[in-house]
């Protein structure tokens, strides 16, 4: 009797200890996979705000490129010359694949939005210079008259000046993305002595929006200081290449 309870009593201890061995081992598993998670998300935002700085740096080339167009037109109705301006805005690139790496509803949402707003601000610029460049191609193989390239012309210009003023919105916007980024990857680090805060917050604190106001303040300090210096470097290159009007052809009439 007494080998029967021992024998009993050893397979008992090796299944318990079977067992526990595979709950520690799948809630060890459970608590990687939620700490990669957070690790995920985090660089995410990081991913996130490095996209936006390269954005603010592409609005700001096509807000140039966009008057640069429209000061050579408005040069062109002065002198009375024919304008081809060599200036062209570009695309703008967002890899919306940071959209898989964010666990936070909130910015989810947003980025989802603003990568709409991108689609259609490309939709717009790709539309308004392959206009021109059809026109333009016309008038350089004499196939469209001057008056026709300068109507055309006109009508391309009050379309970027319409790009342009949205471009200014979507700057204040893009500015805003950067700052929610910055501010919900301070508060979403993967720190491990923070094993109770392993689950990554789906809504803001109360804090968010005072914290992002006061990182936009710096930011738009900091975006000033960045254009006042290369606005400086651009003019001293042009005072050494005697460069005095904005980069265009002229053709007489």
């Amino acid at each position: 009797m007494d080998m029967y309870a021992e024998f009993l009593k050893s397979v008992f201890g090796a299944f318990a200890g079977a067992f526990f061995a595979f709950l520690f081992l799948r809630l060890a598993e459970g608590l990687k996979s939620l700490y990669d998670r957070k690790c995920r998300h985090h660089h995410g935002l990081i991913k996130l705000e490095y996209q936006g700085n390269m954005l603010l740096d592409a609005i700001g080339c096509n807000e140039y490129e966009i008057d640069q167009i429209i000061q050579s037109f408005e040069l062109g109705e002065k002198t009375g010359q024919i304008t081809i301006p060599a200036n062209r805005p570009v695309p703008f690139q967002f890899d919306e694949q940071v959209l898989y790496d964010l666990a936070n509803i909130e910015m989810i949402n947003e980025v989802l939005s603003y990568s709409v707003q991108i689609k259609r601000f490309n939709s717009d610029i790709a539309g308004i210079v392959s206009l021109y460049d059809l026109f333009k191609t016309a008038l350089l193989q004499g196939n469209l008259s001057k008056e026709n390239y300068i109507r055309n012309y006109a009508i391309c210009v009050s379309k970027f000046k319409e790009l342009r003023a949205h471009l200014a919105a979507f700057e204040t916007r893009t500015k805003r993305l950067v700052a929610m980024a910055v501010v919900r990857a301070r508060c979403d680090r993967p720190i491990l002595n923070r094993l109770l805060h392993l689950s990554i917050r789906t809504r803001h604190e109360r804090s968010f929006e005072t914290a992002v106001t006061k990182h936009l303040t710096q930011q738009e300090k900091d975006i000033q200081m960045v254009r006042e210096r290369s606005r400086r470097e651009i003019e001293r290159v042009r005072s050494k290449q005697g460069e005095t009007e904005p980069e265009s052809g002229h053709v007489r009439k």
